[in-house]
């Protein structure tokens, strides 16, 4: 009996194939951590400054945002729409809009099962909410960044760094550098 097939080549193509997959993943791994270690640091060095009292908080995933609401002193305020006198609330805020928005985003991908109508809610209710989520974001890059950079320039830089993540990681290394406003800390 002889066996056409040629199982040997397959095996090793797998392995080749298994080795730049993991090459791949290790890789990317390697950037993210890159990545946050280049917003942590300057964050951590803006709150030292700041006199944030957990200043160690950068470096862990959450903690960073909430070390981006309560450098400024000054109340978190969204359009004159509502005003928060305690930032850390604003962060609160952050936590369970962001949980809270990816059940209301399963929510409205029940409404894609609707032809046409279900497709126009829920693109709609997606856009909302992404909406809502980039403009709270923009007022806390805004308040962060007025502490260490003029007035007028931070909402522009605000919105560049929504936009355009490596000038968000640019601005967090020039804040660092400078010093505080001693206003608004």
């Amino acid at each position: 009996m002889y066996n056409n097939y040629n199982t040997g080549l397959g095996i090793a193509g797998l392995g080749i194939l298994f080795t730049i997959i993991i090459s791949i993943i290790l890789f990317a791994l390697a950037i993210a951590v890159i990545i946050y270690l280049l917003t942590a640091y300057p964050l951590y060095k803006m709150a030292k400054k700041a006199g944030v009292e957990n200043a160690f908080l950068a470096w862990i995933p959450i903690g960073n945002m909430y070390i981006m609401y309560v450098i400024p002193k000054k109340p978190f305020q969204v359009f004159n729409w509502f005003t928060l006198d305690e930032r850390y609330k604003g962060f609160i805020m952050y936590i369970i809009f962001t949980l809270g928005g990816s059940f209301i985003l399963g929510i409205f991908s029940v409404f894609s099962m609707i032809p046409l109508i279900g497709w126009i809610i829920s693109a709609f209710g997606n856009l909302a909410y992404m909406a809502a989520l980039y403009i709270q974001l923009f007022y806390v890059y805004r308040d962060l960044y007025e502490v260490f950079i003029s007035d007028q320039n931070a909402a522009v830089w605000a919105v560049l760094s929504l936009f355009i993540p490596i000038v968000g990681i640019i601005m967090l290394w020039i804040c660092a550098g400078k010093e505080p406003d001693p206003r608004l800390i």
